[in-house]
């Protein structure tokens, strides 16, 4: 997967993002209205907005009244009455200021805490909607740590003003050609028209020029999640990237990943210089238009309106003018209208996926350590060409210790996962207790198995709270964690440490030993007090010194239980009660390792591998 060249998912994913954007076409109403349903808690605060965006797009024309009525008492002969009408027109401008400020204040605060919230409750359904999503589907590449991180941050962010400021910019810009158009019209109906016929190319030029900048945002958005499944990747397995000295390989990958972005702006650049110059410049032609119009005017006019109020002209102009820009940039907000609602759609695909239901009702009283397979079949989902499990049978009673061995790929560790219902059988019956796992509650019987893997994951806590996680349906108290800790040989070397038990793992455990994550993982185990124990080659990547230590913590563990093991080391398992020999996907023999040995086949070719 890390080094799995990125040129190869332009084709499919530009073909799956414009099958995306066809489907998009008749659901936006519908998508838009989910998403306000997701805010209705904060409906108030989004009215306040859409209030205060009509404030806005008041106060952007009003500007050119106010500007309009300073330049003409400046042109007043009595000092006294210029300087009194400026102050009061200096107030007025405050004013619109003042109006501008509390619009502006409103209009911030109302839409950014509605957007915070819809992003929050979003993310918060997205993540609870993952963890319910079966083991299978996190198999999918479309579904790997670094697309659905990507996900739950990009998507969520996405869609923030969906319900908000760009509903707010939306009513402003229309608000504002409104009522910009009113008063050039009120100041002088032919002014008014002729700067009407400006208005559409100011909108389109300012939309235009929004669009170039929003132009490379997909484009962006898709190398970001190439690059972050790459860096995620890296990252989490940089101790590989090292000793493979990989580091180059990586290094170009994720370079690679980010390189269409700067391709695209490259090629738009002549377009995105001549639309920027298109833009500002027209407002400066406008401006001499309808100046040179006003002019005309005044010579022509018979009525004599413009020469006795020559400053309605400039009036007329700025109303229009500043209008048709403020409305461009109003309408701005609906240039990513499609990259919200691609977010949109991504998210409520995710919410409204159906998870299968894994979960029965029955809860067992008490479960011994009693499971039988009958007859399993089973491939994984991400690979249904693959079977791995070819009508395997085994039974298994309480308190016994059972060995699973083969050869890798035969099937042993998915029988493990197939325990612990990660996944259901294609075909045949899994029962615990003579009752088929499929009508038992998942979280009941997941509550009664403890697992320690080869490479045991722990959390980024403390050394305390690692082995508390082995319970979490009660408060688990620090006697309980100790005497865990003595079960599996880590309570001396955790009490020698300066902070004990508050010491923290460090990242995927980094600040302990393989053994000591192992004897963690056990203690962790042993907090649940497990009925059934799952041991998944749990010595297999330790020196034999720590394998002696930690193989004398798992004798300790597997003591009153039923236990399960997987082993590539057969000595470890030599006095298993019942060893099942896996090959091809079946149990090929099955009994103790003396009377396995005496069959002289698979068993017998495996032991002599290994001692050999």
């Amino acid at each position: 997967m890390l080094f799995r060249s990125q040129k190869s998912d332009a084709g499919p994913m530009k073909a799956q993002k414009e099958e995306e954007t066809e489907e998009l076409k008749t659901g936006r109403g519908k998508l838009f209205m989910r998403l306000l349903a997701f805010n209705k808690p904060e409906i108030g605060w989004i009215i306040m907005g859409i209030v205060a965006a009509l404030g806005f797009a008041v106060a952007s024309p009003l500007f050119s009244e106010m500007f309009g009525s300073f330049l003409e008492g400046l042109g007043n002969d009595n000092i006294e009455e210029a300087r009194s009408k400026s102050e009061t027109d200096a107030l007025k401008m405050c004013g619109v200021g003042l109006l501008f400020f509390v619009a502006s204040a409103l209009q911030g605060v109302a839409f950014s805490y509605s957007g915070a919230k819809l992003v929050e409750r979003l993310r918060v359904k997205m993540f609870k909607k993952m963890m319910e999503s079966e083991i299978g589907w996190f198999d999918q590449q479309a579904n790997n740590t670094g697309s659905l991180c990507s996900r739950l941050s990009s998507n969520a962010e996405a869609v923030s003003g969906g319900t908000g400021t760009k509903v707010g910019q939306a009513v402003s810009g229309v608000a504002t050609l409104i009522f910009s158009l009113f008063l050039a019209i009120y100041y002088d109906w032919r002014l008014g028209l002729v700067g009407a016929l400006f208005m559409p190319p100011l909108v389109v030029g300012m939309l235009l020029q929004m669009w170039m900048m929003t132009k490379n945002d997909s484009v962006q958005k898709d190398a970001l999640e190439k690059s972050a499944k790459v860096a995620v990747e890296s990252i989490n397995n940089i101790r590989t990237v090292a000793s493979l000295t990989c580091e180059a390989k990586i290094y170009e990958q994720f370079a690679l990943s980010l390189e269409e972005p700067h391709k695209n702006g490259k090629k738009l650049a002549h377009m995105r210089g001549f639309i920027y110059g298109m833009a500002n410049s027209f407002m400066f032609i406008a401006y001499g238009v309808m100046f040179y119009y006003g002019a005309w005017l005044v010579v022509n006019d018979s009525s004599g309106y413009l020469k006795e109020n020559p400053m309605s002209i400039w009036r007329a102009s700025i109303a229009v003018l500043m209008g048709g820009m403020m409305a461009g940039m109003g309408f701005s907000s609906l240039m990513d209208i499609q990259k919200m609602f691609l977010a949109a759609d991504k998210i409520f695909e995710l919410l409204d996926r159906e998870t299968p239901s894994k979960s029965g009702s029955q809860k067992m009283a008490k479960v011994e350590g009693n499971i039988s397979i009958e007859e399993a079949e089973f491939s994984y989902p991400s690979r249904q060409d693959v079977q791995v499990l070819r009508k395997l049978n085994l039974a298994i009673k309480a308190g016994q210790k059972i060995a699973l061995v083969g050869q890798s790929g035969c099937g042993k560790s998915t029988v493990i996962q197939i325990i612990q219902r990660f996944y259901d059988l294609d075909l045949g019956k899994l029962q615990v207790e003579d009752t088929d796992i499929t009508s038992l509650d998942t979280q009941a019987v997941r509550g009664k198995l403890g697992i320690v893997s080869q490479e045991p994951v722990l959390f980024n806590r403390s050394i305390g709270d690692n082995i508390k996680y082995g319970d979490n349906e009660r408060e688990v108290t620090m006697e309980e964690v100790i005497a865990a800790a003595k079960k599996a040989n880590i309570h001396s070397f955790v009490a020698a440490l300066p902070e004990g038990y508050e010491t923290s793992v460090g990242t995927k455990g980094g600040q302990l030993s393989g053994g000591q994550k192992q004897r963690v993982a056990i203690a962790r185990a042993m907090v649940r007090d497990p009925a059934i124990l799952l041991l998944d080659e749990a010595t297999s990547a330790l020196d034999s010194e720590s394998e002696k230590v930690v193989q004398e913590a798992l004798e300790a563990a597997q003591e009153g239980r039923t236990s399960i093991t997987i082993a590539h080391r057969l000595s470890t398992i030599m006095e298993a009660d019942m060893i099942f020999v896996i090959d091809k996907g079946t149990v090929a023999e099955s009994g103790s390792h003396r009377e396995l040995l005496a069959l002289q086949g698979v068993y017998h070719m495996l032991w002599n591998r290994s001692t050999n």
